[in-house]
């Protein structure tokens, strides 16, 4: 059987498919919809028993016939002393739903968790929600179920999405974005709304962080949702001490080799983020070469104006101010590193605890300069500087999903966070060994991998010792047969992969992660990458990846040929 036969997922008649995501949409808005029912009952039932309603309710009666007045002060000490009663009960109620950290779910909202969510990436393991910038979101979105609220109905939906970590993006506050103003003193409206956001997360038991993802005078008029946050951090620009960055994703290459090598730069456009202190020397630069700058704003530029200019331009400029303590790096600058584009830029922190050696000039990927001054040296650099290798930039897309995508950024505020959720199980992979091909041999092998599985799914047998040695990994040991729908009941891991691999040949290291960034670069259901030939089975190399919930048959999967590798004819 080949690798393709193998992994062919049962595939439905396009018209049932249709049907049944339709079907899955339906029921998830008409559990929407009954919630939103169930709620505004609930808050009606909560208006006419509150003490406002009752004292107002008594005032009217009252004026409609003054001899209830003499009754008034009585049944107004009677008032009090319910009240009083209330609050208390409440007090005791609240102080038990916190100490069982939200495990008493209601029925409505276990059914809702087990349907489709507006937003939700594939296999996610985490949802975040809040009031989220457009890019924050996005960024997010192939990794974790995101909600993104709007300030009319923000409480009601956190409320009803109940999601794991709940945000307050301040870029959300930005000209163009839903929450515009939020910040503004002025602005009571958005405060208003937004201390509804954090209060309701804190009555679902969820978390609130505040992501200052903008300039401190867009955040002069949340002072008093900052004290009711469980964490605050800091993102671009920022020289804070409490540093965390939504991450990067990966398909913002397009596959294509890094750089074309029959296209001069210097007949291109550059890339700038628009503002900063050397933003007028960089332009006066590029006009004097004949090329036209491309500005996006620094915080949250738009996703599709970001992904064209990025088509056009031949390298990226940063034109933010920078220190040693700065966190390094727009969401602009990131997405232009990941499609293959150099960067200028001022020494930055967080540039060099990810891709670390690669910083360094004669890899041609990052250019620094320290002044104005030197500027035109650096530009002139990374204009006529050597074109990126293939295998130099599969080395800048390892660091980076290693180091500054969700799956790794949302873990550790998580972390920090003290909630039990791994936002890097969306990564997890089970692996199918075959005890006829060397099955210890190779075990070993997938244990000396950059990105281990998960699982490990045995046909036939392992040694004892081996075993061991896996589970002590906190790799758990499946013995599974049949074909590839049933090993996909048997696991829990996103991902199952085929390994191909002669008694002759060693693994590459990176052979698992490097298939997990084609997945996420091509945003596809399955790939394959290596020497896969139909009926070749004894020279076939490398990995065939397909999603677990493909292989159970909740849809078909079309084979996604990997993007360009160094090490492999894909």
């Amino acid at each position: 059987m080949t690798p393709e036969e193998e992994f062919a997922p049962a595939v439905e008649p396009e018209r049932v498919a249709r049907v049944t995501e339709e079907n899955a949409r339906l029921r998830m808005e008409l559990r929407h919809a009954n919630a939103r029912a169930q709620r505004f009952e609930a808050d009606a039932r909560r208006v006419r028993a509150s003490t406002k309603y009752t004292v107002g309710d008594l005032l009217v009666r009252g004026a409609k016939d003054p001899r209830r007045l003499f009754l008034l002060p009585r049944e107004l000490l009677s008032l009090y002393r319910l009240r009083k009663h209330r609050r208390t009960a409440s007090e005791v109620a609240l102080t038990e739903v916190t100490r069982a950290h939200r495990s008493d779910l209601s029925n409505e909202h276990a059914a809702r968790l087990l349907l489709p969510r507006i937003g939700a990436a594939a296999d996610a393991s985490v949802s975040v929600g809040g009031a989220l910038s457009r890019t924050t979101e996005q960024l997010l979105q192939p990794y974790a179920a995101t909600t993104s609220v709007l300030p009319h109905d923000a409480a009601a939906l956190i409320m009803d999405a109940d999601p794991d970590i709940v945000f307050v993006d301040t870029a959300a506050g930005l000209p163009g974005e839903s929450w515009s103003h939020l910040g503004n003193p002025a602005a009571t409206d958005r405060a208003l709304a937004a201390f509804d956001l954090v209060t309701a997360a804190r009555e679902r038991g969820r978390p609130v962080v505040m992501l200052r993802n903008s300039s401190p005078g867009h955040t002069a008029g949340l002072v008093g949702i900052i004290d009711r946050c469980d964490l605050v951090v800091d993102a671009t620009h920022s020289v804070r001490e409490n540093v965390w960055l939504p991450g990067t994703r990966l398909d913002w290459w397009n596959g294509q080799q890094p750089a074309d090598l029959d296209t001069p730069r210097q007949h291109r456009p550059l890339l700038t983020v628009s503002g900063g202190d050397t933003s007028g020397h960089v332009r006066a630069w590029a006009l004097s070469r004949g090329v036209e700058p491309v500005n996006v704003r620094p915080q949250a530029p738009p996703i599709g104006a970001l992904r064209e200019a990025i088509a056009l331009a031949d390298f990226f400029v940063d034109t933010q101010p920078g220190t040693s303590k700065r966190v390094g790096g727009s969401a602009a600058m990131w997405a232009a590193l990941v499609a293959g584009l150099p960067i200028v830029s001022r020494d930055t922190h967080e540039l060099r605890s990810v891709l670390g050696e690669l910083v360094e000039p004669q890899h041609g990927i990052v250019y620094h300069y320290g002044s104005e001054s030197d500027l035109d040296n650096t530009l002139n650099a990374a204009q006529t500087g050597p074109a990126r290798s293939l295998a130099t930039h599969w080395q800048v897309l390892r660091r980076i999903a290693l180091r500054h995508t969700a799956p790794v950024t949302l873990t550790d505020l998580a972390q920090r966070l003290h909630l039990s959720i791994t936002a890097g199980a969306c990564r997890g992979i089970a692996v199918i060994v075959d005890a006829e091909i060397t099955a210890d041999r190779l075990v070993e092998q997938l244990l000396a991998q950059t990105l281990r599985p998960a699982e490990i799914v045995v046909r036939g047998r392992i040694g004892d010792r081996l075993r061991d040695q896996v589970l002590q990994l906190h790799i758990d040991v499946i013995d599974a047969s049949g074909d590839i729908a049933h090993i996909a009941q048997r696991t829990t891991s996103a991902w199952i992969a085929q390994v191909h691999c002669p008694s002759t040949v060693t693994l590459p290291a990176d052979l698992l992660l490097d298939a997990m960034i084609s997945v996420e670069i091509s945003q596809a259901n399955q790939v394959q990458l290596g020497h896969l030939e139909p009926g070749d089975l004894q020279n076939n190399t490398g990995v065939h990846l397909l999603r677990r919930s493909v292989a159970l048959g909740d849809a078909s999967a079309p084979l996604t040929i990997a993007p360009p590798h160094p090490g492999w004819h894909t």
